[in-house]
C-alpha cells in the first residue's frame, strides 16, 4: 500500500523525483547523479520508498515507480494544471 505522505515529502524535498519515477526503469546512480545526493543517501532513500511502497525492484540494478505510485502522480499532476 502507497504511503502518500511519504512520496510527498520526497517530491519536496527532491522535486526532480516526480519525472524520475514518472520515466519509467532507474537505476540509483543515474537517479543519485541528477538528485545530486551521494551513494549512502540514495541507499536511504531508496529504503524509504521501497518502505513507503513507492517503488518495486525491477531489474538486478534498477527499479521502478509501482503501479499505485504512478496512478498518485498522475493525479497530482492533473491537480497542479
Amino acid at each position: 500500500m502507497l504511503n502518500t505522505k511519504e512520496v510527498d515529502k520526497f517530491i519536496e524535498k527532491y522535486p526532480q523525483l516526480k519525472q524520475l519515477l514518472r520515466s519509467g526503469s532507474l537505476t540509483p546512480k543515474v537517479t543519485r547523479i541528477i538528485l545530486d545526493i551521494d551513494r549512502w543517501l540514495m541507499e536511504e532513500l531508496y529504503a524509504q520508498m521501497l518502505l513507503a511502497g513507492a517503488i518495486k525492484g525491477y531489474a538486478s540494478g534498477s527499479f521502478r515507480a509501482t503501479e499505485e505510485c504512478l496512478e498518485y502522480l498522475e493525479r497530482s499532476v492533473k491537480k497542479c494544471t
